[in-house]
């Protein structure tokens, strides 16, 4: 057992390159939902819907970073950010799919961190966390799996 930190590298997220008919297909959504909101004399949610599908437009452009990844026995980083041990409550390595490192966080507006594992081995991520952290069946949320499923 070692008490070298474990480093990878992946990307952010995962890249799409979307079709002009996806940008399409939501733009019209998002403007059926903002017409209505304004038939309906809610301006603000309007104004909100359109902003918000202008900030997935440009979210979804944006290739994504390639962030630097350390498992340490101080705690998780990603990219210059920490998560100490004492702010998580467990771990879990999701395999199906995209490996993820995922964290339960004893945060109620963060339960739970999700962190790609790239080329590295979960295994080994899996046998040094373990010593800090309770190991928990964790996999990625529904809610996620779905935006992801959607291209988002």
């Amino acid at each position: 057992m070692t008490d070298s930190p474990i480093r990878w590298q992946a990307l952010e997220r995962p890249y799409r390159n979307h079709p002009a008919d996806w940008f399409f297909a939501v733009g019209i959504i998002a403007l059926a939902l903002a017409v209505g909101a304004f038939l309906f004399d809610n301006t603000l949610f309007g104004i909100l819907i359109i902003l918000a599908t202008i900030s997935v437009f440009v979210q979804v452009k944006r290739v994504p970073r390639t962030l630097e990844y350390e498992a340490s026995n101080r705690g998780i980083k990603v990219g210059n950010f920490l998560y100490p041990y004492q702010t998580l409550e467990s771990f879990g390595i999701d395999e199906d799919g995209r490996p993820l490192l995922i964290l339960k966080s004893t945060k109620s507006l963060m339960p739970q961190v999700e962190i790609p594992l790239g080329d590295t081995d979960g295994e080994t991520v899996r046998v040094f966390v373990a010593r800090f952290l309770p190991e928990e069946t964790l996999r990625q949320s529904t809610f996620q799996k779905i935006l992801d499923y959607l291209g988002f």
